[in-house]
């Protein structure tokens, strides 16, 4: 699947029928709630104040958002994501966008889960696994189909600190990527999934300040600028993720999945 472009001016062709697929496109975007020392969860903290529907500017439209804090469980965690899914209407497109807390520095778009439960700590529900399989016949790792590429060029243009990560970790974040990855091709559905790592506020907050555009530097201070400039790229990210679901091809069959 290829981002387009010129999303901004598709033919007419292509224009009326993503738009009759936008009749049937869903967004989830799901946070974690705290976990390990932490005081609190900055994605949890953005999930909780997302609006129930999400304007896609390229079309002037807006569809339905679905919005879920996780359990940091892994097998709760998918418990909860499959459930939401399966109260989807049966013929739904669907955009899964998936985030979660980082010790990184800027925000990080995923590009692959790993087949492994392999915890550093213990889980919010007292799981621990030591080099363990999520599915023992799953593929060893999964890439996503989302064009991260042209979705990093898109936020860099708006001088978010960003990049491409490829490895996800091995904690929960990794297995509800995986767990919704293979789920969706196991079931050949229409629906694409992306993980975005997001840092604590601070964090972001010191990228900011290093950047040369005043507009940037302004949202640099505060807990609640912070979160908002992560908010707002999270947002950006699942529009651009529906418009390139809608716009693209029937699906295609899979590749063949990445060797161990």
């Amino acid at each position: 699947m290829k981002l387009l472009e010129s999303q901004a001016k598709p033919s007419a062709a292509l224009h009326n029928r993503a738009l009759e697929r936008l009749t049937r496109c869903h967004c989830i975007i799901t946070g974690f709630d705290k976990f390990g020392t932490a005081k609190f969860n900055p994605s949890q903290e953005i999930v909780q104040t997302l609006p129930e529907q999400l304007r896609l500017k390229n079309f002037k439209v807006s569809v339905p958002l679905h919005s879920l804090v996780l359990p940091t469980c892994g097998e709760a965690a998918w418990h909860g994501l499959h459930k939401l899914i399966l109260e989807m209407p049966p013929n739904a497109i669907l955009a899964l966008v998936l985030t979660g807390a980082s010790p990184r520095t800027v925000i990080s778009l995923e590009r692959f889960a790993l087949n492994i439960r392999d915890y550093r700590i213990k889980d919010n529900f007292g799981h621990a696994f030591n080099g363990e399989k999520i599915d023992d016949e799953g593929p060893e790792a999964l890439r996503t189909q989302v064009p991260i590429e042209a979705f990093l060029k898109r936020l860099k243009r708006k001088s978010l600190p960003c990049e491409i990560s490829n490895y996800t970790g091995s904690f929960v974040c990794n297995e509800i990527y995986y767990q919704a990855m293979h789920y969706g091709r196991k079931m050949t559905a229409d629906h694409q999934a992306l993980f975005i790592h997001l840092p604590m506020p601070a964090k972001i907050g010191k990228a900011l300040r290093q950047s040369p555009y005043a507009s940037i530097n302004s949202r640099a201070y505060g807990r609640a600028n912070q979160l908002d400039v992560m908010r707002d790229a999270v947002l950006d990210v699942a529009s651009l993720l529906c418009e390139d679901i809608v716009l693209a091809k029937q699906p295609e069959p899979d590749s063949e999945p990445l060797a161990g």
